[in-house]
């Protein structure tokens, strides 16, 4: 696990609650540390939330949600968590696409759309 992120469109951060913070939590930074892909592992304990960096090609929301579910702190399950994860997860799948696809595709070249719609 790195201190730091390198930075690019493959790298995502979320934001994950908890569903309240235990001292096991404190074993969650190890579990997702172990992770191939992931960057950095915050524990904000007075809001119990959990910060996750990681390379979207190596990893994903998946992966990180079934790394907690091997721990004892299970993330929140209300209908807002529940939704916000389903959002990161569809993000994901953009992001990936996005990141895969070389070069990036560009609104403001034209061109570039017209030869792919005539072809």
């Amino acid at each position: 696990m790195s201190e730091t992120t390198p930075t690019g469109d493959r790298w995502l951060t979320r934001r994950l609650r908890l569903q309240q913070w235990r001292p096991e939590c404190a074993s969650i930074t190890e579990a997702l540390g172990q992770a191939q892909g992931v960057g950095r592992v915050e524990v904000d304990e007075a809001r119990a939330r959990v910060t996750v960096d990681y390379d979207v090609l190596e990893t994903g929301l998946g992966e990180v949600e079934r790394r907690f579910a091997g721990t004892d702190c299970p993330l929140a399950a209300g209908w807002t968590a529940r939704l916000r994860r389903a959002l990161y997860r569809y993000l994901d799948e953009n992001a990936r696409a996005n990141a895969r696809h070389r070069p990036a595709p560009c609104c403001s070249n034209p061109s570039e759309l017209y030869t792919r719609k005539h072809k």
